[in-house]
């Protein structure tokens, strides 16, 4: 069973793409982004810095990971609405999907990794229809996020 009649795999990859648009535009709109690069660059700053320092004086250098530790958590904090948003709207999205390709299985032109057989598959823990929507969503969320020039 298809959405609009096209085969499973399409229709994934279209609603993958709609669903990584629309989680990346709440990283967009519901983040700072300018705070967002500000931090991004103090942080890779101060990790210069603790390279540097690590050589000739520890103490200091330890001093510097406190200050990028805290620079992370400003970081975290900043992400975290658009995360929560994205959880409830990904988490609705996918176990609608469930119930509509609970049946699909993938014809890859690839197989899984040996590691991952016992994961990936029918009775595996990760349905065949959602590592094929993993796959497809990652490159995808790279994409958008470097269109839409979202900082994370």
């Amino acid at each position: 069973m298809t959405l609009i009649g096209l085969s499973p795999i399409i229709e994934e990859i279209l609603l993958a793409s709609a669903m990584v648009f629309i989680t990346t535009l709440f990283y967009r709109f519901l983040m700072d982004q300018g705070k967002m690069m500000d931090l991004k660059k103090q942080q890779n700053e101060k990790q210069e810095k603790m390279k540097e320092l690590q050589k000739t004086n520890p103490g200091e250098a330890n001093a510097v990971m406190k200050e990028i530790l805290g620079i992370t958590n400003k970081r975290n904090k900043l992400m975290m609405k658009p995360m929560l948003v994205t959880l409830i709207v990904v988490g609705l999205a996918l176990s609608w999907m469930s119930g509509v390709y609970s049946d699909f299985i993938p014809l890859l032109p690839f197989a899984w990794p040996s590691f991952l057989s016992w994961l990936i598959g029918v009775e595996g823990w990760i349905k065949p229809w959602l590592a094929w929507y993993i796959v497809v969503s990652f490159p995808l969320n790279s994409i958008f996020r470097k269109i839409l020039g979202v900082e994370l």
